[in-house]
């Protein structure tokens, strides 16, 4: 049984659509709950139904899932700590169940001005978070090929020498930076915080910071890197066997073969079988961990990052969003309009 705490819904289908889906998934992987991330923006584009949408698939599949609000911008002054912290308090009050940050990916990282992810203008958030044991999951860095190989060009992904993307190393920095004020934050790291080759770096962190871990949503390249010392792989797993949960990074769009291998992926990473995997062109050595491990990030490991059973989603307290959205400056796609509605009905909302 898996608890995959790492979903998207920035896909082209709609919600009920999304549930059919994810369900077909869930038996075919035998999943029990899955987390969906949102997020509003990303370098380049905004989703403004992400939120929105996010809490609807959540209330169609209820218990199954749970949902992690994202944080607006406005990319300018209006940007304040008191605004940060009012939208945690109102997204928890709907239904969240935790916050996607994706604020230290540095193309957004760039998009925000740079702004450090432990600018003051974040520490009310912080702390209410820390108060209440609230989840966050962080994408900071990206994998330092990004920098360097331009075959990332076709997915958008290649940086190459632009001046105003941070490198990983200052937003490490970052992060160190909220948690030498929050030092008991309940924080995750996405995609092993793209330390696989840094584990003595990620050994401090753990040792020093006791909420903080990191989750294994590939990343192939994570892969290679154990594969090269898997004994060392295995052993750094088993010390810190706690500090790591599962993720997919699946979206809701169909791709069986896709996700087929992602599943493949991260459960063959931390199998016990004698085959090398050779998946998306990395190579997946298993690291023969025990099945109590397997288990513990499988499945339980989550539950000391968050509760064992999502919050109610609160139809009223949505409403807001819907009137957000209706009253902010987006034109929606006839694909997305239609979607939107699907959802104002599904929380019983009328103009």
């Amino acid at each position: 049984m898996i608890n995959d705490g790492h979903y998207h819904v920035l896909g082209d289908i709609d919600i009920y659509q999304t549930k059919d889906y994810f369900n077909k998934l869930r038996e075919r992987f035998n999943i029990d709950q899955i987390t969906i991330l949102c997020c509003y923006f990303d370098g380049k584009i905004d989703y403004p139904l992400n939120n929105l949408e996010a809490l609807a698939i959540k209330k169609i599949m209820a218990p199954n899932v749970f949902a992690y609000l994202s944080l607006w911008h406005n990319f300018n002054e209006k940007d304040t700590a008191e605004g940060y912290l009012k939208q945690l308090e109102d997204g928890l009050a709907m239904g969240f169940d935790g916050v996607k940050m994706l604020e230290g990916k540095p193309d957004l990282h760039k998009r925000l001005g740079n702004r450090r992810l432990d600018d003051p203008v974040y520490d009310l958030m912080y702390k209410r978070a820390e108060e209440l044991g609230t989840h966050i999951l962080m994408h900071a860095c990206d994998p330092d090929v990004f920098w360097t190989d331009e075959k990332y060009k076709k997915y958008n992904w290649y940086y190459g020498d632009d001046p105003k993307i941070f490198r990983n190393e200052i937003i490490e920095d970052e992060v160190e930076g909220i948690l030498k004020k929050f030092p008991n934050l309940n924080l995750t790291m996405a995609h092993f915080f793209f330390m696989s080759k840094k584990l003595d770096k990620l050994a401090r962190l753990f040792d020093t910071y006791p909420n903080f871990n990191v989750d294994l949503c590939p990343g192939g390249i994570m892969c290679d890197h154990f594969a090269e010392n898997p004994q060392q792989a295995h052993d750094f797993f088993v010390k810190y066997q706690d500090r790591f949960t599962y993720g997919t990074d699946v979206y809701n769009s169909i791709d069986d073969v896709y996700y087929g291998e992602v599943y493949q992926m991260v459960s063959g990473l931390i199998g016990d079988g004698d085959e090398t995997l050779h998946l998306f062109g990395h190579v997946v050595k298993p690291l023969k961990l025990d099945a109590k491990i397997r288990e513990k990030i499988e499945y339980s490991n989550i539950f000391s990052r968050r509760p064992k059973t999502p919050k109610p989603v609160v139809d009223r307290l949505v409403h807001q969003e819907i009137e957000y959205i209706l009253n902010s400056k987006y034109v929606l796609s006839d694909k997305d309009q239609a979607n939107f509605e699907m959802m104002c009905k599904e929380f019983g909302y009328t103009k």
